[in-house]
């Protein structure tokens, strides 16, 4: 089972002196022979993210050789902005 720790960099859309509160990811089908589940989904975000100066970083795990899957992350900050970022991942073999 392949596992990836994914950052995600939130530090150029912060203010000065706003921090995040939360953070929200979530694991999207993008394109790839094997469409996944939506429990497969849920499951390719192991546990909860962390964050430390801007920095959201979660673990990834599983998925299907040949997929690509887009990961969003949703923060909310001390200023109560929603702000999303997201990346792909590509996963080439478990």
């Amino acid at each position: 089972r392949a596992t990836l720790l994914y950052q995600f960099d939130f530090t150029n859309v912060l203010g000065i002196g706003e921090v995040i509160s939360t953070a929200v990811i979530t694991a999207i089908f993008s394109q790839g022979p094997t469409p996944p589940s939506n429990t497969d989904l849920t499951n390719m975000v192991s546990g909860s993210a962390t964050w430390l100066n801007g920095l959201v970083s979660q673990l990834i795990t599983g998925g299907y050789a040949g997929n690509t899957y887009e990961l969003l992350a949703t923060i909310t900050t001390s200023n109560s902005q929603v702000i999303p970022l997201s990346g792909s991942v590509y996963v080439d073999y478990l």
